[in-house]
């Protein structure tokens, strides 16, 4: 299988620089795949895992939440608003999180505040599933 050029960038890193097989990640449409010669495209990325396959066949898994893809001949780019490998997150960090985020989900609040806690909600359960996964 031919590689091809992926950068991974956050407002905090460069979460990625190099050559793969083939990348997985959630849009806002739904799961795509990249593979070599992958058609031109344009995308808003949703809360869900990022997955690589190196040119060496390892794999690296990951949680992502927004951002955009774009996808060129010369190279795959996608831009996140968080991104952590599975081996950087702190599962008992994520626990509490969502439980936090589900006891303030119980009270009023405005749609503005609900959309905010609901999407700190799937955050917060994506990287558990990560961590947890195997």
């Amino acid at each position: 299988m031919s590689a091809f050029t992926l950068h991974i960038v956050t407002p905090e890193r460069e979460a990625f620089a190099g050559q793969v097989q083939r990348l997985s990640v959630r849009t806002t449409e739904g799961d795509i795949g990249v593979l070599h010669g992958h058609t031109n495209l344009v995308s808003t990325i949703g809360v869900g895992p990022v997955k690589l396959v190196l040119e060496d066949g390892q794999q690296r898994l990951g949680a992502v939440s927004g951002g955009f893809i774009s996808v060129t001949k010369e190279k795959t780019t996608l831009v996140a608003d968080t991104l952590e490998w599975k081996d950087e997150i702190d599962i008992e960090r994520a626990k509490k999180s969502a439980e936090r985020t589900r006891n303030a989900l119980k009270e009023p609040s405005d749609d503005r505040e609900q959309k905010r806690l609901e999407w700190k909600l799937k955050k917060a359960l994506n990287r558990i599933r990560i961590a947890q996964s195997e």
